[in-house]
């Protein structure tokens, strides 16, 4: 996944086995949540305008398949992207000296899954509005 790949994952200091977050580190968090945002609304954006633009004559079958398909597509990226990026940091914490710095693992705000769902039903908008078909035109 491609969001796993370009985020730098935050990094927490072990103390006294637990991690805590290092204020460098909300620059990266604010980095992990702001490239699942860029990827996703692109993402949604393309995928919907492309189906909106195929399926011109079928627009409420279109409008459902989007709002699920984007937010089952949000939830699962945010998924991959957390498998993917570093282990759980409590769990390497747990042997480590105090001051040893730790990955903490991918984990998006929950509203930024929102993305998708806005992406594709933008696109959709603008193509539904952009190229009317003759059923929707009143001559």
């Amino acid at each position: 996944m491609l969001w796993s790949v370009l985020v730098t994952p935050p990094v927490g200091v072990v103390h006294e086995g637990t991690v805590w977050q290092s204020g460098l580190s909300s620059q990266s968090e604010f980095g992990v949540t702001g490239w699942y945002l860029l990827l996703g609304f692109g993402v949604a954006v393309v995928l919907g305008g492309v189906l909106a633009w195929r399926l011109v004559d079928h627009e409420y079958a279109v409008l459902i398949g989007l709002i699920l398909g984007s937010v089952a597509a949000a939830l699962l990226a945010s998924a991959v992207g957390a498998a993917l990026g570093p282990a759980s940091p409590e769990a390497l914490a747990a042997g480590l000296p105090d001051g040893t710095e730790v990955e903490i693992n991918l984990a998006v705000h929950p509203l930024a899954w929102v993305s998708w769902p806005i992406g594709a039903l933008m696109a959709a908008m603008v193509v539904w509005l952009s190229f009317p078909t003759p059923s929707r035109r009143h001559d």
